[in-house]
């Protein structure tokens, strides 16, 4: 019933200063349901682990959005306070899982140093006392839950989420306001 398509490739810039592809995406199907997630890494120094947060984010929101929909009845639309407490859910899980993975890959000497070039005092004192480990796995998302019944889109960072109708349509489903900056 549908078609799904994702890929992420190292870019010219990422290429000259050896930084690696920072971008992911993934898809997943299930009886009833697609799930398609992007996260863009946000491509600096300050964030030198973002290819991982945005792998991270992609499995995280996935998952998310999996259970969220097995969760609902057939035929239901989900309620606010359900998609609201989804988001929130979707942004701690990825905090938990940057925890774990920065519990596993201790910074390393060089990540130091060159972070202490980078940030100023405060910043680097809250890598240091491990106050704000996901920084240096910065990265925005936007998913998507299709289903016969209804579609869902989350967005956590700056970007865009649109639809295109059959008839070559396009519209921004979500408002600049509504938009979640991962606060």
């Amino acid at each position: 019933m549908w078609s799904k398509f994702g890929v992420s490739s190292r870019g010219g810039a990422h290429i000259r200063h050896e930084l690696p592809c920072q971008d992911a995406s993934l898809c997943r199907e299930g009886t009833g349901y697609l799930i398609a997630a992007a996260a863009d890494g946000h491509g600096s120094r300050k964030h030198f682990r973002s290819q991982i947060g945005s792998e991270l984010a992609c499995i995280v929101a996935c998952d998310c959005l999996e259970s969220f929909v097995q969760g609902l009845a057939t035929g239901n639309l989900p309620a606010e306070v359900e998609i609201e407490l989804l988001k929130q859910n979707m942004l701690l899980q990825w905090r938990q899982a940057v925890e774990a993975d920065a519990a596993q890959r201790i910074w390393t000497i060089e990540e130091l140093l060159e972070q202490k070039e980078l940030l100023d005092e405060e910043e680097y004192a809250a890598l240091i006392d491990d106050r704000s480990r996901w920084i240096p796995y910065g990265t925005t998302l936007a998913a998507l839950l299709v289903t016969e019944y209804f579609y869902l889109a989350v967005q956590i960072g700056d970007g865009e989420v649109l639809t295109i109708s059959r008839d070559g349509v396009f519209s921004w489903p979500m408002p600049e306001s509504e938009v979640n900056h991962g606060r």
